[in-house]
Parts: C-alpha cells; structure tokens; sequence
C-alpha cells in the first residue's frame, strides 16, 4: 500500500456540520452494505469525550473515525469511514493509527471495536492492524444480528 497521498485531519465531533455530514455519509452506506438495511436511529448519542477527525486530501474530507471512552483503560473505536474514491490508498490504515495515537495520548491502553461479520474488507484490514477477536463486549443489536465480532488490540506506547 502506498502512503504518498497527502493526508491531514481536523477535528470533526459529530454535532459539528463536517461531522454530521460524514456521519451521514457512514450510515449511507451501511444501509446499502448490510442485508436488510442499516437504520441509525437509536444510536448511542455522542458525549464530551469522544475524539472524532476528518481524514482531509487537499481540502476534501475523504474519511472518519474517531473513538469514545469505555473506562479508564478502554477506547472504543468508532464510525471508520472511506471516500469509495479513495479505498485501497491506505486511508483507512493511517486513520486508525491516527485515532489509535491519540487514545494512547489520552492515557487509554486498548483499543476495542465491534463490526459485522459480513464486513469482510474492515475484518480485514482491523485484524492487519493487530486486532484479535474477543468476547462480545457490548450489545449492539445492529451489528449483533448481523455476525458481530468484537475485536481488541493494545495502543499503550
């Protein structure tokens, strides 16, 4: 993969206008990606500790993701999200990291996910990244009805 694309990221909380936006874009798709649908009503609301960023290519955001905390040890990885445009550009990766860093930086030690099954291509690219999988840590009943794994990796520096 190759990281010569030119890459920043910029706060984006979900109530902000890029956040909302990008966030529609996400929920977009998972409608289109999951069998029966993906509805984003009832979904956890956002609190003062959520980290959320913009993956920005000369000034277009291109991707999403941020995390919320679940303890004192404990980020929970949120809303990865890639312009189709720019998949299989290492966009996803560098976002993660991104993200991941920052929850170090913000004293948590571990990063935890839940995702589909049925998401073949982010099981794969989250378990590139290190992730193993874990017992089911929450009870998300959108993506548990649809094969969920959760996944755990370390961030402590």
């Amino acid at each position: 993969m190759s990281t010569s694309l030119s890459i920043s990221f910029t706060p984006a909380p979900p109530d902000s206008a890029l956040g909302h936006h990008l966030l529609g874009l996400y929920f977009a798709e998972l409608q289109t990606s999951l069998p029966g649908g993906f509805d984003p009503s009832g979904q956890e609301s956002y609190g003062p500790d959520e980290y959320y960023v913009a993956a920005l290519h000369d000034g277009q955001a291109i991707g999403y993701c941020g995390y919320r905390p679940l303890g004192p040890t404990d980020a929970e990885i949120k809303k990865l999200w890639v312009s189709p445009d720019f998949r299989g550009m290492d966009v996803a990766n560098r976002l993660m990291a991104h993200v991941e860093q920052q929850a170090a930086r913000d004293g948590f030690t571990r990063a935890l996910l839940d995702t589909s099954d049925l998401l073949t291509h982010a099981v794969g690219l989250y378990e590139h990244r290190g992730y193993h999988r874990i017992d089911r840590y929450n009870d998300n009943p959108a993506l548990h009805e649809r094969g969920c794994s959760g996944l755990s990796v370390s961030v402590a520096g």
